[in-house]
């Protein structure tokens, strides 16, 4: 058995993406799938060497069988960190047939294959120089090549989204348009403080980028989770044996041999960190989240996110000048209330599930009676008495057509737990019970390593000031991970009406707070003197 204990997250993630398969179809699809994965001489060292490991790494988080092909100390290595994510993966050395082949520094006739010269990133294209890669640029031709295998091995469920043949191209990071030479790539960058909020998948593929990257500082890490099950499908720093682990604890252990000074604060995100500005790393689920993070003025911001479609990245840099990281996620019109959300997710009447939230009551009882609240504009059904005389959790396994048995373990659940562990934390999806909301739908592990990637390297680029003056001028960039290359990656954007960046009271306190940094961290006459003393 070569499944990983995870397969039901992996599933959760993969069936949106496949769309007409069924989970059992999807199920079966992945039990049958196996890879090669190959590298060149190249790969045996440098930010190209942490490139093959993290598409070793990416490749056990998705396929249950691999073959390895190349250098023999190399291939040993992506060996062991496949087996670290997955202790019984049927991993193979050597050249026998699989679905599909990820050449990494190598050519590969019929496949995928990708590579990294400095700052650029090239997929089944040449190389116009022999430069040595960017640690983004390597990790990014990582992802990609694991990006558009994927697209090889469910080419027939895909449709014209599969890849069937070379698909060529190739860019720049930094530019986000064609390859280029001219710009700079350091050994090591300063960067002084900075936070991370978000230590998930993103924020674990974006820490692991900054510290191949030789990224010298102090990050603050900031996350109130622990790691589950499920989190293993994607989760680049996580092994199998980190279930249950402290996330911010977690990422501070694995990065312990880099430049990074990792100080791991276990807490949710809430304006009273905030300190003093500085740059923030945005790795966040919820755009709820992201604007409590935008409104708290930590400073800087980068963000960075998965779709089911797509990845996105972003910088917001001026407040009040350009669009903030509010505005991407402003609500621009009546959001659902959480009872209809539910409601919709289970596939039952509204009134029948605002009861159950207000009473709190578990979904293995009915109403009592009485219990349905009067509330203006949502009428109750002429079978209403049935709510009374029947539990939720009769009527949520019908919908779905499953046994109810098969949900007695969430029978004494209030049904606002069992939505939020079971349909947004996934654990009832693969039952087919009830539908998640697009925006808690699982990434594969590849997208979230493409989204974090990026978030770690628009903060190297800010911080260089001959990359940063090459960068898009446009604050957003997307890559549809099921179109392959050549893309348009920059998008235009501008800020958002009645967004809180436009907000003449909120701005003055946003100034004022400025003007009183400025204040404090000039110098005083008595230290001047003193300083000139010494």
């Amino acid at each position: 058995m070569s499944l990983p204990r995870f397969l039901n997250r992996v599933v959760d993630a993969t069936a949106p993406v496949l769309g007409g398969l069924d989970r059992d179809a999807v199920r079966a699809r992945l039990e049958a799938s196996s890879v090669t994965l190959v590298g060149g001489a190249r790969a045996e060292v440098g930010p190209s060497r942490d490139g093959f490991l993290l598409a070793a790494n990416l490749l056990a988080r998705l396929y249950p069988r691999i073959r390895l092909q190349g250098p023999e100390e190399l291939v040993y290595a992506a060996e062991s960190e496949i087996v670290l994510v997955n202790p019984i993966a049927d991993v193979a050395v050597g050249d026998e047939q699989t679905a599909a082949t990820l050449g990494y520094e190598a050519s590969v006739d019929d496949g995928v294959s990708v590579s990294a010269r400095g700052w650029n990133v090239y997929v089944d294209a040449a190389a116009e120089r022999d430069d040595a890669a960017a640690a983004a640029a390597a990790l990014m031709a990582a992802a990609l090549g694991v990006s558009e295998l994927f697209r090889v091995v469910f080419a027939d469920e895909l449709g014209d989204r599969g890849r069937r043949s070379a698909q060529p191209g190739a860019f720049n990071l930094v530019t986000l348009g064609e390859p280029s030479f001219d710009l700079p790539v350091a050994a090591t960058v300063g960067v002084g403080e900075f936070r991370l909020v978000g230590a998930g998948a993103v924020g674990q593929a974006a820490a692991k980028t900054l510290a191949i990257a030789g990224v010298r500082g102090k990050m603050v890490v900031v996350d109130d989770e622990k790691v589950a099950l499920s989190n293993l499908q994607r989760y680049v720093l996580t092994r199998d044996s980190d279930v249950d682990a402290v996330k911010v604890d977690l990422l501070r252990d694995r990065l312990m041999a880099s430049d990074l000074t990792v100080n791991p604060v276990e807490a949710q995100w809430r304006a009273g960190l905030v300190a003093k500005r500085l740059p923030t790393l945005v790795a966040l689920d919820s755009p709820e989240d992201r604007i409590g993070v935008q409104s708290s003025l930590p400073g800087p911001i980068y963000n960075a996110w998965t779709q089911p479609a797509d990845v996105g990245w972003s910088r917001h840099e001026r407040f009040g000048e350009e669009p903030c990281l509010a505005c991407l996620y402003w609500p621009q019109g009546e959001t659902p209330n959480r009872h209809e959300q539910i409601a919709a997710a289970f596939q039952q009447h509204p009134l029948r599930v605002l009861a159950y939230l207000v009473h709190r009551l578990p979904i293995g009882l009915p109403l009592p009676p009485g219990g349905v609240p009067a509330v203006p504009g949502l009428d109750s059904p002429v079978d209403v008495e049935r709510w009374m005389q029947t539990p939720l959790v009769d009527d949520i396994a019908a919908a779905a057509g499953v046994d109810v048995a098969a949900l007695a373990a969430w029978r004494d659940g209030p049904l606002a737990d069992v939505y939020q562990y079971g349909i947004c934390g996934g654990a009832l999806l693969h039952l087919n019970v009830g539908e998640a909301p697009r925006e808690v739908l699982v990434p594969l592990a590849h997208q979230s390593a493409l989204a974090g990637v990026m978030l770690a390297t628009q903060f190297i680029v800010a911080q260089v000031p001959e990359l940063a003056a090459v960068r898009p001028l446009g604050a957003e960039a997307r890559y549809d991970v099921l179109a392959g290359l050549p893309q348009v990656f920059a998008r235009p954007r501008l800020r958002t009406r009645n967004c809180l960046c436009g907000d003449a009271v909120f701005r003055a306190v946003y100034g004022g707070r400025l003007d009183q940094e400025a204040l404090a961290s000039r110098p005083t006459a008595e230290s001047t003197t003193e300083a000139g003393a010494a």
